[in-house]
């Protein structure tokens, strides 16, 4: 499994769980740089980086890829996330 694949795997729940909330939340992925154009709106950002990608293990597969995910939600202050507050 390459990069792009694990990406995918990753950001595609991710983005459709955030875009079925009512009103939907824009995402941002860290491979692209727009930034929001109200920065007082709601949105969120997720940051993908992988660390060790081959890694013995104790089965003939080494396919094994470590990283980190963050997600970032960014609202008014004080003010929880819109979708969630009804």
């Amino acid at each position: 499994m390459n990069y792009q694949a694990i990406r995918a795997s990753i950001e595609g729940p991710l983005l459709t769980a955030f875009n079925n909330l009512v009103p939907a939340v824009p995402v941002y992925f860290d491979n692209i740089t727009a930034v929001p154009p109200n920065t007082t709106t709601e949105y969120v950002r997720i940051n993908i980086t992988f660390g060790l990608t081959n890694e013995p293990t104790l089965t003939s597969s080494l396919d094994n890829a470590r990283g980190a995910l963050v997600i970032r939600v960014f609202t008014e202050k004080a003010v929880a996330l819109h979708a969630t507050r009804s």
